[in-house]
């Protein structure tokens, strides 16, 4: 299905935040969990009801937290554990630094074939260390259910 929101903001000057709300959604999960459930979210802005710009991405809905509780079964410890949608998972990543020198060289593919060495190493995360270029990588690992 499909929802439109209609935010109204008057003369906005600076940064702004909006939030939706999407009944029962299908949540994103890690690839080793289940499916990357993935939304199209457009957003766009208008000036005297034309627009200006706009942005289309896919997005997944998932809550992550990170679980610092005591361990009852380790008196005197703690977790250190990620939890997304409600489930604890074991995190088994690398760091991801630019793929080239030169980011904008990167395509699409050789994103897709590093992210997917990745899941192919059994990971189901990366950190992102540096300057990094994320935008083809955030859409590549939200297609491939890396965190």
């Amino acid at each position: 299905g499909s929802q439109a929101e209609n935010l109204g903001y008057e003369a906005i000057t600076h940064a702004s935040t909006a939030y939706i709300t999407v009944e029962n959604p299908a949540l994103w999960w890690t690839w080793d969990l289940g499916e990357p459930a993935l939304y199209t979210l457009e957003t766009m802005l208008e000036v005297d009801d034309e627009p200006v710009d706009s942005v289309t991405q896919q997005v997944g809905i998932r809550t992550l937290v990170l679980d610092q509780s005591p361990d009852t079964d380790e008196p005197g410890t703690r977790f250190f554990r990620f939890v997304i949608n409600g489930v604890p998972i074991f995190a088994r990543g690398a760091n991801w630094i630019p793929a080239h020198a030169f980011v904008a060289t990167v395509d699409r593919d050789r994103y897709a074939s590093l992210i997917g060495a990745a899941q192919y190493a059994n990971m189901n995360m990366l950190r992102v260390w540096g300057a990094a270029s994320t935008r083809p990588r955030s859409s590549m690992t939200s297609v491939t259910g890396a965190a």
